[in-house]
Order: C-alpha cells, then sequence, then structure tokens
C-alpha cells in the first residue's frame, strides 16, 4: 500500500510540470519555452447578439517595459514660478537593481534644465561617476560601485540619488495619444490671472508616461513606488 501512496503524489508532480499551450490553429501543444514573450499577436471573432453580426478583432500587444531598476521611493520638494509656467524642484529617488547589478541608470526627464545629481548618503553603496542629459528627454547616471563590492549584500544594490531641476512643461511642443491629446503632463491654469472669473490652477496628468514632464523617475506603469510630496504654494 505505501507504494500506491507514494507514486500518486509523484505522478501528479511530473503531469504539472508538462504545462503546454495550446495552438488553436494546428491544433498542436506548443512548450511554453518556445513562445514569444515579447509582444503576441491575437486574433478572433465573437457573435455579438445586440448587434446580429459578427464582431472581428486583431491587433498587437507590446509587451512591458524591461525593468533593470526597482524605483522604491520617491519624495518631490518642489515651488512654482507662475509667470514663466516653470517649477523648481528637488527629486529624492531611492532604487534596488531588478536583478543583476547595473553600471548605469536611465532617469527620464523630459524637457528640465538639470542643476545638480548626486547620490543620497546613507542609502545604498553606488557612487556617480558621472552624469549627461541627454536630447532633453534622458538623464543617464554611470555608476561605480562600492570599493569592496559584495553581491550578497542587499544594501550593495541599492542606489540613492538626488536631482535638483527645473521643469519646463511649456518649452515644447505636446504629443499624445487618440485617448488623451495633450501629454505636457504640467499644467497652469490662468496663471497671469487674466481672466477674472477662473481661478489660477495648477494641476497634472501622468497617464501613462507624462510624470516625466514634471520629476524625474522611471516613467513606466510596471513600476511601483511610494510617495511623499511637499509643496510650496502662495497663501
Amino acid at each position: 500500500m505505501k507504494m500506491k501512496y507514494w507514486f500518486i503524489p509523484a505522478f501528479a508532480l511530473l503531469g504539472a510540470c508538462g504545462i503546454l499551450k495550446k495552438d488553436n490553429n494546428s491544433g498542436s501543444d506548443i512548450p511554453w519555452d518556445d513562445a514569444g514573450y515579447d509582444t503576441i499577436e491575437i486574433s478572433s471573432s465573437r457573435n455579438s447578439d445586440w448587434r446580429g453580426e459578427n464582431e472581428q478583432f486583431s491587433g498587437t500587444f507590446q509587451g512591458s517595459v524591461p525593468k533593470f531598476w526597482d524605483l522604491m521611493h520617491t519624495e518631490l520638494h518642489v515651488s512654482f514660478d507662475f509667470e514663466k509656467r516653470e517649477m523648481m524642484g528637488t527629486a529624492f529617488l531611492k532604487l534596488k537593481h531588478h536583478f543583476d547589478w547595473q553600471d548605469s541608470l536611465v532617469l527620464d526627464a523630459k524637457t528640465m534644465m538639470i542643476e545638480a545629481v548626486n547620490v543620497l548618503p546613507g542609502y545604498g553603496h553606488m557612487q556617480i561617476k558621472t552624469w549627461k542629459y541627454l536630447n532633453q528627454s534622458k538623464l543617464v547616471l554611470y555608476l561605480a560601485p562600492a570599493p569592496v563590492y559584495n553581491a550578497l549584500l542587499p544594501e550593495h544594490h541599492e542606489l540613492g540619488v538626488y536631482v535638483k531641476y527645473v521643469a519646463k512643461p511649456y518649452i515644447a511642443k505636446t504629443g499624445g495619444s487618440a485617448a488623451i491629446t495633450d501629454d505636457r503632463g504640467l499644467y497652469f491654469i490662468n496663471h497671469d490671472l487674466s481672466n477674472p472669473l477662473k481661478p489660477r490652477q495648477i494641476w497634472t496628468q501622468g497617464e501613462t508616461e507624462s510624470s516625466s514632464r514634471w520629476f524625474p523617475t522611471l516613467d513606466a506603469p510596471n513600476q511601483k513606488t511610494t510617495q511623499k510630496i511637499f509643496m510650496t504654494v502662495p497663501d
């Protein structure tokens, strides 16, 4: 009897390891290892009873943005120049390697003036060798590991940086998509008080990758971060 009790779990385990994907066109079974993970193309049809006709769909789906870093925490200290429609800010970012050690960090930082970049003291052991601001959109930090690097220590995979900057969302043309036609990210409403019937306001629209118009970040939907924001505003 013992043989039967040992045999059944072993058989179930082996069966669970053979995960296959069904090819609907050929009816064959394809191992998951052979599937493409970057993009997938799908097509389908269904009967739409409320229309009384078949609805066809086909399209290509883009994969998630590759992750080299995880953005753990963002702290912002900001103030505003209403006349120039600009924001002065300091961003404090805490990050860690997503997997392997990285010798650079690329932050999304669109239409900004970068004034200073440095490491956060007391967080992580990496140093910034140098940095470049490319094409008014990417802030690239070139990194050096700790003098005695230990890949087993979590703190040797952590990086803290601060960036002092001025966000200038109105110096460039805006783009957008069919759903959100303007990707300025940071908006000044009635900034010069020219309309006495409208309050002076500032508001933001980050979806899907417009937060980087007003603070340096990893601007991708698959990044999750805690946040603190401190704002200096008129009375």
